[in-house]
């Protein structure tokens, strides 16, 4: 189980879904058993086919509660991986340095939450273009004032104010 929390979260709301169910269904029987005993004369047939119905309708309580269990561990795995490994890799790419925003989520082909992760690789490209393009731009400022420094290096007040400028670009 990679998150207890959700993936129990998931499996209480099917298992109670499945007791609704299961519920319906055993109240269904119940009626049609009273039924039978108001309006029909009961005799050994009745009573086999009685019982050899409560015993299928068990039988299959008993199938759908397993079907319903197996059905529940996948959906919650197809949710709580992909959601497991989106949280890990934001994490990872949140404690990364310059290049973290290089870096992609993957998940599983067929896993849910595709389309929330393509969105995210998305973001990540545009911030990733955004932060190229800065850096570009703290370059190109940087030789500027590097000219600018070289043609007024005789001027100490703007010697000064070149520097407060690159402190400010390096932040």
């Amino acid at each position: 189980m990679i998150k207890k929390e959700l993936q129990f979260k998931l499996a209480a709301l099917q298992g109670f879904s499945m007791l609704l169910v299961a519920g319906t269904c055993l109240i269904t029987y119940q009626a049609l058993v009273n039924y039978i005993d108001m309006y029909v004369h009961r005799g050994t047939e009745l009573d086999i086919l009685l019982k050899n119905l409560s015993h299928t309708l068990l039988g299959q309580l008993v199938l759908l509660i397993i079907i319903g269990v197996a059905v529940s561990i996948l959906v919650s795995n197809r949710i709580v991986g992909p959601v497991y490994r989106l949280e890990k890799d934001i994490e990872d790419i949140l404690s990364g340095g310059e290049d973290a925003y290089s870096m992609r989520v993957k998940i599983r082909k067929g896993d849910e939450l595709l389309s929330l992760v393509d969105s995210v690789n998305r973001l990540l490209e545009r911030l990733e273009q955004q932060n190229s393009r800065n850096q570009h731009m703290a370059v190109a400022a940087g030789n500027r004032i590097s000219a600018a420094r070289d043609k007024f290096k005789d001027s100490p007040e703007l010697q000064a104010a070149l520097t407060e400028i690159e402190k400010a670009l390096k932040v």
